[in-house]
This record gives structure tokens, sequence and C-alpha cells, in this order.
């Protein structure tokens, strides 16, 4: 059906959402009852985070009913693209269900499909994810990282195949987070990993220190797939090459966030990914030609064409509508749709009428002599694929190196390595800390620890 009923898909799903929420606020107030087709949606108006943000706050003050039906008790957050403020992210239960973990369970099943002989569930899956916090004074509800929000609701089932415990997999401090995964997981028989390719590298070099081995494979030998995503693999991939040296190791890049689980690469040796089109997400898109333009030309799915800049919109059953995701796509193909993430919205630049995506500068970068990346300029104050996060300097030095460059790059540059290169986008590492990493500031912590070594030795720490 994704190959030949996309339109159909698609337009199931938006009447679904329609006829979902045309009770709430939102929904009374664009006379959701009055829309019977595509064209009749053009009346509501596209929103950024900034529009929904007042609507958000009072559902995070208990109202129900405000965005989408019933009272929303789990918020993602994520960081935000103006004034480095954190952004909310309504997690409904029927977005929980029918978009976040639709598309866990479609991860391993695109996977096995293309592995049939996998022994995926011969072991356990190491599932790397962040924390949780209380949500103003609202009984029972909570904000933090989307991957806390998962763990804590997931099936009491799926906790007998994964690792590690739920207690300390919602550790809000990262190094001991670290530390007791290591402890805990080193005996166990680990199949899979999931999670941010930077952070999942700390728990790997971590476990292979307390080891003493060399490669990850002699204390996981039945280890096979690592889905990632988070930011783009391809600067790491090379260093998890070295550290998980077997021909039956598969990588799989996903494209989920705190707004929604928008793609998988259902094809493990095309980069492109496919997009979920029977999730509750119904997508639009925005030609990057008239980004600008007070009254865009906004499409359906079924409206776009192949090899074309766009930005994305959604609707879901969290209360996002006709919401700006601030990511820009290409697609590759049709039937099935599958798609490229291009850039970001804000780093478009269209110059004397011609269209400059980010990931087009990038890749003439690499042409530069001794730049392994499409870019130098990785962590300068304007953040990560233009978020405005706030790593510090030893930090950066350190992921840098672990990507894999060689060059060092003063933090004072101003530079940042945007689009499609590190997108920073979901899990623990979106575009803000990962928990604890706040003990930067502290005597004792690990970042001033790897800066006096790093002075002392000379070497990167």
């Amino acid at each position: 059906m994704y190959a030949t009923q996309a339109e159909a898909i698609q337009n199931s799903i938006f009447h679904k959402l329609i006829e979902h929420s045309s009770a709430t606020e939102w929904g009374r107030k664009y006379t959701y009852t009055q829309i019977k087709k595509y064209a009749d949606f053009q009346h509501v108006p596209i929103q950024t985070y900034e529009d929904a943000k007042g609507y958000i706050d009072r559902m995070r003050h208990g109202e129900k009913d405000v965005l989408c039906p019933g009272k929303v008790i789990w918020y993602a957050k994520s960081s935000g693209t103006t004034n480095d403020k954190s952004k909310f992210i309504p997690v409904s239960p029927e977005g929980l269900k029918n978009i976040h973990y639709r598309g866990g369970i479609d991860a391993v099943a695109l996977y096995l499909r293309e592995n049939p002989e996998s022994r995926f569930f011969s072991g356990k899956g190491l599932i790397l994810g962040g924390s949780h916090s209380p949500n103003y004074n609202v009984k029972d509800s909570l904000v933090g990282d989307l991957s806390a929000i998962l763990i804590q609701n997931i099936n009491p089932l799926v906790n007998l195949i994964r690792v590690p415990s739920k207690e300390i997999a919602l550790l809000s401090e990262f190094e001991e987070k670290v530390e007791r995964i290591a402890e805990t997981t080193i005996h166990k028989n680990v199949t899979n990993l999931s999670g941010v390719p930077s952070w999942m590298l700390a728990v790997i070099k971590r476990i292979l220190e307390k080891t003493g081995a060399k490669h990850l494979n002699e204390v996981w030998p039945n280890l096979e797939v690592f889905f990632h995503g988070g930011v783009c693999f391809t600067p790491y991939r090379e260093q998890y090459k070295q550290l998980i040296p077997s021909d039956k190791m598969h990588y799989m890049e996903t494209y989920n966030a705190s707004e929604g689980f928008f793609g998988l690469q259902s094809d493990l040796h095309d980069p492109a990914m496919t997009l979920m089109i029977d999730y509750d997400v119904f997508y639009e898109f925005i030609p990057m030609d008239e980004l600008d333009s007070p009254k865009p030309n906004v499409v359906p799915l079924w409206g776009i064409e192949v090899g074309k800049n766009y930005a994305m919109l959604i609707s879901t059953s969290c209360g996002l509508w006709r919401y700006m995701l601030g990511d820009t796509v290409r697609f590759t193909q049709k039937d099935p749709y599958k798609f490229i993430i291009s850039g970001r919205t804000k780093h478009f630049i269209n110059a004397f009428g011609e269209e400059l995506m980010v990931d087009n500068a990038e890749k003439a970068g690499t042409c530069l002599p001794g730049n392994r990346s499409a870019s130098a300029g990785i962590f300068g104050r304007s953040g990560i694929h233009g978020r405005k996060c706030q790593m510090p300097s030893p930090m950066a030095h350190r992921v840098q190196c672990d990507a894999g460059f060689h060059r060092k790059i003063p933090s004072h540059t101003g530079y940042s390595l945007t689009g499609n290169q590190f997108r920073l986008r979901s899990q623990t590492a979106q575009g803000h800390h990962p928990p604890g990493a706040g003990n930067h500031r502290s005597p004792s912590g690990t970042f001033p620890r790897l800066a006096e070594t790093e002075r002392k030795t000379g070497r990167p720490a």
C-alpha cells in the first residue's frame, strides 16, 4: 500500500485527525466539523512553536481539550530555536501509541525483513535514554526527553528483552548512568543498540575500559544492529566500525523527533529514508523558494516533486496543527516516498535567484584540504544543526574527536555545522546538554577534568 496508495492513506489519516479533534478549542475555532476535504483545511494557519506556545502552556497547567482531546500529561522537552529557550511538545496517549511506538515497532520489523537470518530476539536490546522531571505542580504530569517518556510508558513485556533497568535508564546524571549501564550489561547477551551515536559511544568506550576488550563484539558476540538517530551517523561510522569490526553488524537510521516519528531507513544500502505515512501524522510541504511568501503554495504529500527542497509541516494527534517542523527535506523517489533531510529552514540561502541548501554547501566543503567532514566549524556559538545549544568547549572538543575530526576548531570562531551533517532532533541530544552535562560547571565535573587532562598532556582528552 505504501507504494501504490499513499494519497488514500494520507487522506484517511487527515480525516481521522480532523474528526478526532473537532470538539477541542482549536477544532471549534477553525470549524473542523465543516472540513470535508483537504482544500477546506487551508484556512487553518501555519504554526511555529511560538504560535502554539500559549496553547501548550495552558495544557501544561492542566487544561484539557485545548489542541487535542482530553488532558495531556507528558511533554517532550527539546531545545528551542529562539533565545535558547526549551520547547515543550505535548505527547498525547494517541500520539505515544500511534506515532512513537509504531515507529519503534516498524524499525524492528523492517530490519528483520532485511535480515531474515537475524537472531535479534535471542538476547536483549540496550536502549540509551534521557530523564524526566515534574511538570509545574500538575499531578502525574512530567516533562523530559522523549526517550524517557517512551521508556517510562513502555509495555512491561518489552522490559523483559531490554536493558538497562528502568531505574538506571531514567537516571538524570549522565556519568552515573553510563557507569551503571556498563556495570549491569557487561555480562548480558546484547544483540541490539538504540540511541544517539555520540552518547552511545560514551557507553561503548566505558564498557571496553571496564572489560579490557579491544572490540565490543568481544563483549557482546551476538551484537548485530544499532538503531541510531538524533545526529547524522556519517562522521561516526568509521569509529563504530573500528570498535565493532564485525561483518554481521548493521546500522539503521531513524528520523524520530519530539514532534513525531517520521522516517525509517527501509533499505540499509540506501541512505534515503521511507516516509512513514500511516501513523497519526498528516504531512504538508512548502517549496523553499516560497517560504518567505505571505501566501506560499502549500502542497500535500501527493503534490511534491522529486528533487525539490521543501519545508515540512505536520498535523498530529498530539495537537500540532500545520506545524512547521524546521527541517527541510528533499524526496528522492515516489511510490514509496523516500527522502533525505537537506537542512533547516533557517539555513536556506537564495542568492541571486540560485537556491543553495546547507547540505550542498557542506558537500562543497569536503573538497577542502585536511577536512574529513563537510564543514570544519562544528561547535561554534550557533550550535549544531541550527540549534542554539550551549555545549561546553571541552565536551565539544571531545565529541569532535569522537567524530573523527583531526583539526581543533576554536570555540570563538562562531562557525557551526548545520543541515544534514549534525541533526539534533531527538533522544537525549535534542540540541541541548545530555542529562548531567551541566556538571561542567562544578569543580569535580567531567568537563573540567577533561580540560585539565588535555592541558597537562597536550592531547585531546
